[in-house]
């Protein structure tokens, strides 16, 4: 089960128009590594303590879940599209992922008798809502937390259990979510990214590739064989460090992120204490059963 199930959001609007900004002051650390840094052993200890949870409550239900592969978790930063290295491309290429047949609660769902999927989704989630759930600007959702719709069932139980207060966690999360992707996407348009970007494609034209910026030769790059792939993701790579595009965007990016943390005090805060409270949940539960 996933920590916290995603909500409908609005679409993010595109950048802004920085001709007459000047150069952002250098930033050394970034103001929202607390949120964009995943760690592995942190998002499998929030998984595991939920599922289980999740599990013990299904089961006074009437419903035994068979134990699935574990998903993999990977650390890392977020989508960061200034983080793409040599050696990222030396490893893995682009790490395009093949579709896995990988069996989970979603796929195992769908097995089940239809006169018990009724009684299953209910148990597990509660009755379908009346009428649509409430639609947040993703760009810019501010404090939701009044807004979202209750988890219910056995998810709203284990996930409270372990998370707290999952509206204040969501909405927290939603904000720091819009802040991080808009940071990233006003650093790929701002005009003063413009120099870095054409020299990457300049870069790329000697080795004979014609890709306006690094999104594109991604994109295009998947419609290729494995080698071709490794091939231009290893000129991408190259020709950011080379060209200085990947120091430029995280700047501007970083830029953005104290910009919005001024505008925004303490949800950051708020994030990291409530995150840090349900990890020290979820480890008490999983010692607990570990123990036992």
């Amino acid at each position: 089960m996933a920590v916290l199930a995603p909500i409908a959001l609005v679409a993010c609007s595109g950048g802004s128009d920085s001709e007459t900004l000047p150069d952002p002051p250098p930033v050394d650390i970034e103001p929202l590594a607390v949120y964009a840094d995943t760690d592995a052993t942190d998002e499998r200890t929030l998984a595991a303590a939920v599922d289980q949870f999740f599990r013990a409550c299904m089961l006074d239900a009437g419903f035994e879940i068979p134990q699935f592969p574990e998903p993999a978790v990977t650390t890392g930063s977020r989508s960061n599209p200034f983080q793409f290295t040599v050696e990222d491309a030396e490893r893995d290429g682009y790490a395009f992922s093949a579709e896995e047949d990988v069996e989970n609660l979603q796929t195992w769902f769908t097995k089940l008798d239809e006169s018990v999927k009724n009684a299953f989704y209910e148990a597990a989630f509660g009755p379908e809502p009346v009428g649509t759930l409430p639609v947040i600007d993703a760009a810019n959702p501010g404090d939701v937390r009044d807004v979202l719709p209750p988890r219910l069932g056995c998810d709203g139980e284990a996930t409270r259990t372990v998370m707290g207060d999952t509206s204040a966690y969501e909405s927290v999360r939603l904000q720091l979510q819009a802040a991080y992707n808009g940071s990233a996407q006003q650093a790929l348009t701002d005009s003063r990214l413009g120099d870095e970007t054409q020299a990457w494609s300049d870069c790329m034209q000697d080795s004979g590739y014609d890709y306006s910026d690094p999104s594109e030769a991604r994109n295009a790059a998947y419609d290729h064989p494995a080698t071709d792939q490794q091939r231009i993701a290893m000129t991408d790579a190259q020709c950011r460090e080379t060209t200085g595009y990947n120091e430029a965007g995280t700047q501007l990016m970083w830029s953005f992120q104290n910009d919005w943390l001024a505008a925004n005090p303490g949800v950051l805060e708020e994030y990291r204490t409530l995150r840090q409270a349900a990890l020290d949940r979820a480890a008490d539960a999983l010692s607990v059963t570990a123990g036992g």
